[in-house]
């Protein structure tokens, strides 16, 4: 699951053992081996922003800048192509519940 990090990403995820949430949670990374992407994180209406779900979810978003523009950018030319967001992964539906696309 690490292919989906840019060089950016890679050297903030081997800086960042933790962040802090909005909320002042602090909170251990993401770790793809172990933690359930469903749980922690989902894609927003448009599936261009990340959003946290859990204090490890939002801390993971903040440490690795993963709503930065240029990932955005990426984002959105890879959904006009049919690429974007990933089967399978819950993206934010009417009053904010997640839908899976499939």
């Amino acid at each position: 699951m690490d292919g989906w990090l840019d060089d950016a990403e890679s050297h903030l995820k081997r800086s960042a053992w933790f962040g802090s949430g909005p909320t002042s949670d602090v909170s251990t990374a993401f770790n793809p081996r172990q933690d359930d992407w469903d749980k922690h994180f989902m894609w927003s209406a448009d599936g261009l922003f990340v959003i946290g779900l859990t204090p490890v979810g939002r801390a993971t978003i903040e440490a690795l800048a993963l709503n930065r523009d240029r990932v955005i950018n990426i984002r959105a030319t890879d959904r006009m192509v049919g690429r974007h967001p990933p089967f399978g992964d819950p993206v934010q539906g009417a009053g904010g519940a997640g839908e899976k696309r499939v």
